[in-house]
C-alpha cells in the first residue's frame, strides 16, 4: 500500500506512476510521481512530502519540480531529500584538529538539517575546505577517519536526518537469483577507461623532467599501453598518487528484479545469475530505482565491483605553524 503525504494530507490510489531512487555518489534520494491534474489541485514547490509503503516511511523531502502535460492531463512532481541540499550548498571552512562529528554538526547546523547517527570519533581532521559542498566537506572528514579505522563510510538520509554509516552492510537473508526474483540482468566489461601507465614530471626553467613512472606491467603485456602524464609541483604534490590514477578493466552490471525496498544504494546484496560467472557473489549497490506502475512493482539496481569510498579529494594541509586567513568584506 502506497501513501504519499503532501503537507500532511494523505493521497493513495491516484498515482499512475511512482518512482523512488538514489545513488551512492551523492547520497541523495529522489521521489517522482505522476497523477491526473484534477486529483490534486493544491500543490506547489517547497511543500513537504512523505512517501510511505506498507506503513514504512521511505522518503521525507520537499517538492523541487512540477511539470504539466496538457496532452495527457498529467502532472509530474519531483521531490528531493535533505541530502540534496548538502550537494547544492558551498562553504568556506578551515578545520584544525577537529573531530569529524563536530564537522558534521557544524555543517548541518548551518543548513538547519537534523543530525542522525554518527560513528565514534577516532581521528581529528585538519584541512581547508574552500568552495566545497557540504557533502564534500563531510565525506572528507570521514575519508581522513577511514585512514585510521580502515572502514568505508557513506552518508544516508532518513526521515529528514543525515547519518554516517559503514558502507556495504549486507542485506540479511536475501539473494537475487535467476528464475526466482531476477527479471533481467546484464554484465559488461571494457577497456575504455583503462590507465596502466602514469608518467609524472616536473618543470624547471621551462624544461620537463620525468621524476616517476608507475605502471601495471601485467596489463600492459596483455592489453597494450594506455598512459597519461601528470605534472607534479608544490601545489599538487600532496594530491599526486599514481596508484590512484591507475585504472584497470571497467565492469558494470544492471539487474531488474521484483520490487524489494531494501535494495538501496550503499548496501550489499548476494547475487546469483545463471550463465554469468562474474555475477555470482556479494556486490555493493551503486544506484537503485524503484517503480510502481500499472499494479506492478519492480526494482532496477546497478552494481559496483569494488567497495570503496566515494572519491573526495583531500586538500593539502598547511605546514606546521602556517594557517589560512580569509578576509570577508
Amino acid at each position: 500500500m502506497i501513501n504519499i503525504y503532501i503537507d500532511g494530507i494523505p493521497y493513495n490510489s491516484i498515482f499512475t506512476r511512482v518512482s523512488w531512487s538514489g545513488e551512492l555518489k551523492t547520497s541523495c534520494r529522489t521521489l517522482e510521481f505522476d497523477f491526473l491534474k484534477e486529483k490534486i489541485t493544491d500543490i506547489d514547490l517547497g511543500k513537504k512530502v512523505i512517501f510511505e509503503v506498507d506503513g514504512l516511511i521511505l522518503f521525507v523531502g520537499n517538492i523541487f519540480s512540477i511539470t504539466n502535460n496538457d496532452k495527457e492531463q498529467i502532472k509530474t512532481v519531483i521531490c528531493r531529500d535533505v541530502a540534496y541540499r548538502l550537494n547544492r550548498n558551498y562553504f568556506i571552512k578551515n578545520y584544525y584538529n577537529e573531530n569529524p562529528s563536530n564537522i558534521v554538526k557544524s555543517i548541518l547546523g548551518e543548513l538547519g538539517i537534523a543530525v542522525g547517527t554518527l560513528p565514534q570519533d577516532v581521528k581529528t581532521c585538519t584541512y581547508p575546505a574552500i568552495d566545497r559542498t557540504g557533502y564534500e566537506i563531510i565525506l572528507t572528514a570521514y575519508k581522513i577517519q577511514a585512514s585510521q579505522t580502515n572502514k568505508i563510510y557513506s552518508m544516508i538520509s532518513a526521515e529528514d536526518k543525515i547519518s554516517i554509516v559503514e558502507q556495504g552492510t549486507q542485506i540479511p537473508n536475501f539473494t537475487l537469483k535467476s528464475n526466482v526474483n531476477i527479471r533481467q540482468s546484464s554484465y559488461e566489461k571494457n577497456l575504455d577507461e583503462m590507465i596502466n601507465k602514469v608518467i609524472i614530471y616536473t618543470t624547471k626553467k621551462g624544461v620537463q623532467n620525468i621524476v616517476e613512472v608507475n605502471s601495471n606491467q601485467d596489463e600492459i603485456n596483455k592489453y597494450g599501453t594506455f598512459q597519461v602524464v601528470q605534472e607534479k609541483d608544490e601545489n599538487n604534490s600532496a594530491y599526486i598518487e599514481s596508484n590512484k590514477i591507475l585504472k584497470g578493466i571497467y565492469e558494470s552490471s544492471n539487474i531488474i528484479c521484483d520490487g524489494y525496498t531494501d535494495l538501496q544504494a550503499g548496501y550489499s546484496v548476494v547475487v546469483e545469475v545463471a550463465g554469468i560467472q562474474e555475477l555470482k557473489g556479494v556486490f555493493l549497490i551503486e544506484s537503485d530505482s524503484h517503480t510502481w506502475q500499472n499494479g506492478d512493482y519492480e526494482t532496477n539496481i546497478s552494481l559496483a565491483f569494488e567497495n570503496v569510498m566515494n572519491d573526495v579529494d583531500i586538500e593539502q594541509a598547511p605546514k606546521k605553524g602556517v594557517w589560512w586567513t580569509i578576509l570577508i568584506y
